[in-house]
């Protein structure tokens, strides 16, 4: 089991949580509420944000069980504005607070993608690269360090997990479940009936969501179905979104 891998993960997930809901504060500072403050979560600090349930599958997903590979996907707490003080009226300043944590984790988790790749084609030999591709674990850190040293191969892969994690966040955080972003922005766009129901099913939507991302996987790679895991899938379409912006393909079936 790979320590540091584990470690690198559940790491991100905890600096990707600090900085999106430290953003969303922010924002709902600017717009006129001042909640965030006196709930001490204008901060980066992820403690401030975290929620025991979502830290819960994030810990439990940075471990790699057969074949899938650990994934920093997880939820902390919403931040809790009190709409009738945003500027720009309760139902677009919910939006926009909603809005904010997801842009803020796909525009961070691109820049990076886009970086590391500068970074790796500058400084690396594309043809020495592609003959450690077919290798793994110490044998592909021994076959790569003949061009970067270890310490930055380590700060590299630290930021691939990072850029991703973020990216992960901001796929789920889609997602019309409570206490997720899509959540937020259902809720303001519904009626006003249709959104009471809605917010009282909160409880209900967060052990869906719980299911769907830990107990499901677990269930479907027993059944020998994990190509349709919900983390599995969110994870594709992770890499293809940062293969776009530059080029992981070799190194990331081996990380």
């Amino acid at each position: 089991m790979n320590t540091i891998l584990i470690a690198m993960t559940f790491v991100s997930f905890l600096l990707t949580m600090g900085i999106r809901y430290g953003v969303q504060a922010l924002v709902t500072t600017l717009l006129g509420d001042g909640s965030p403050a006196r709930e001490r979560r204008l901060t980066l600090n992820p403690a401030r944000h975290l929620a025991a349930l979502g830290t819960s599958v994030a810990f439990a997903l940075s471990f790699p069980v057969g074949p899938y590979v650990p994934a920093g996907l997880g939820w902390g707490r919403p931040i809790r504005a009190d709409a009738t003080r945003l500027s720009i009226g309760p139902n677009p300043g919910t939006i926009l607070i909603a809005l904010a944590g997801i842009v803020t984790n796909f525009v961070l988790g691109i820049v990076i993608a886009v970086g590391l790749g500068f970074v790796s084609f500058t400084t690396a030999d594309a043809q020495h690269i592609m003959s450690c591709v077919n290798l793994t674990g110490g044998p592909l850190q021994s076959c790569l360090q003949v061009w970067q040293p270890g310490w930055a191969l380590r700060l590299e892969q630290f930021g691939f997990i990072f850029a991703g994690t973020n990216i992960l966040i901001g796929l789920l955080n889609i997602i019309p479940l409570y206490p997720l972003d899509g959540y937020s922005i259902l809720f303001a766009l519904l009626p006003e009936r249709a959104a009471i129901n809605y917010r009282n099913s909160q409880a209900t939507q967060e052990m869906i969501l719980f299911a769907v991302l830990l107990i499901l996987p677990l269930f479907l790679f027993f059944a020998g179905l994990q190509q349709f895991s919900p983390v599995y899938l969110l994870q594709t379409l992770s890499l293809k979104i940062m293969s776009f912006f530059t080029y992981f393909e070799p190194f990331a079936e081996n990380l």
